[in-house]
């Protein structure tokens, strides 16, 4: 789930209503239907006479509506796979974290109601003194993340997940986005890229990953002291400890210069060392992991949005393309073993 704003029509009913959190602007054109034809009963028990505005939705498969009514302002989440997973995680997270507030949810039906954190998110920082006051905020946030004790059920990032996520660059990315049928000499380079970047990532050590930490899931709210408001985290794992770091500073959809890339990293290195996260004494170890983490999720990134372009008409996600490969490129070049890579990736043509 991702900030959000309204489409720019409204739809009104008189018999539903409910509360939920934000999620991402909506794109012109997109298909989607107010629920109150379908659920009207459960949400006119909880919200009375109300508005709904459609929302945009995430990269997944959820769909989010925001909800006015006469018991206040919600955000709906539907969720066709149940909610189940998202209101457990909310419990962990809310430990140490801001994260949207639940006033009620049916799993059976796949729907949530949230408090709805509104439609500033990180990416309309504004300025560099905004920005830095946020990303310092963000990454306080983030190591009482790591600092948790994960819980039982939740899955571990491990080998078979991080292979199968790469292997989205080259069948999405290459093979369909840009009609290349590599050939096998540049196979056999992503393979042991792929080989290398799995055997490095499973001795990062193991902490609670959020795993898509960054502009779009980070709400800045009214309140400095509860930044950031936390969205999505549904699919959190168990993983590398720079996994999220690599998705806040280098964000898909926000860049920042590289000297400030690696002040807050460093600051981070420093902060999460000191509250007990596992990370090497060395700083110019702390950022080859960072950029190992980089190149996995760069391939995972560019093979996901090639997908959702082709696959579900989310053609919008072509538009991040370009930055996702330009920090692909930096981090396999700041790492020996992964230079064979970049130097496969940098004679090809950059996405358009």
């Amino acid at each position: 789930m991702s900030a959000i704003r309204p489409q720019t029509s409204t739809s009104r009913a008189h018999s539903n209503n409910c509360a939920p959190a934000p999620a991402r602007a909506a794109e012109a054109g997109a298909q989607t239907t107010p629920p109150g034809a379908r659920f009207g009963g459960w949400l006119q028990q909880r919200a009375g006479a109300h508005t709904v505005e459609a929302l945009a939705g995430d990269a997944g498969h959820r769909r989010y509506f925001r909800v006015r009514g006469e018991s206040g302002g919600f955000v709906l989440m539907e969720d066709a796979q149940g909610v189940g997973a998202f209101v457990k995680m909310r419990a962990v997270l809310a430990k140490v974290m801001t994260v949207p507030a639940v006033a009620d949810f049916d799993d059976a039906q796949g729907l949530c109601l949230l408090e709805d954190f509104g439609d500033d998110w990180y990416l309309s920082a504004r300025g560099k003194t905004e920005s830095a006051k946020l990303y310092d905020a963000a990454i306080n946030a983030l190591i009482r993340l790591q600092t948790l004790n994960p819980p039982p059920q939740v899955a571990r990032y491990g080998e078979d997940k991080l292979r199968e996520e790469m292997l989205l660059f080259d069948e999405w990315y290459c093979k369909r986005h840009l009609r290349e049928q590599l050939p096998p000499a540049a196979q056999t380079i992503l393979a042991s890229a792929r080989d290398f970047l799995v055997g490095e990532m499973s001795n990062h050590g193991e902490v609670l990953v959020h795993r898509d930490y960054h502009s779009r899931n980070l709400m800045i709210l009214p309140d400095d002291k509860r930044n950031p408001g936390v969205l999505d985290f549904q699919d959190a794992v168990v993983g590398s400890p720079f996994y999220d770091v690599v998705s806040l500073l280098r964000d898909a959809y926000l860049h920042f210069p590289h000297t400030v890339q690696r002040e807050w990293l460093q600051s981070y290195c420093g902060k999460a060392r000191a509250a007990g996260v596992n990370l090497p004494d060395e700083f110019e170890e702390c950022r080859r992991g960072f950029n190992v983490a980089g190149a996995q999720r760069g391939l995972k990134v560019l093979g996901i949005f090639a997908r959702l372009a082709l696959r579900d008409g989310k053609h919008e996600f072509t538009k991040s393309m370009p930055l996702a490969y330009r920090h692909l490129l930096r981090a396999c070049r700041a790492v020996p073993e992964l230079n064979p890579l970049w130097s496969l990736l940098k004679c090809r043509p950059p996405p358009r």
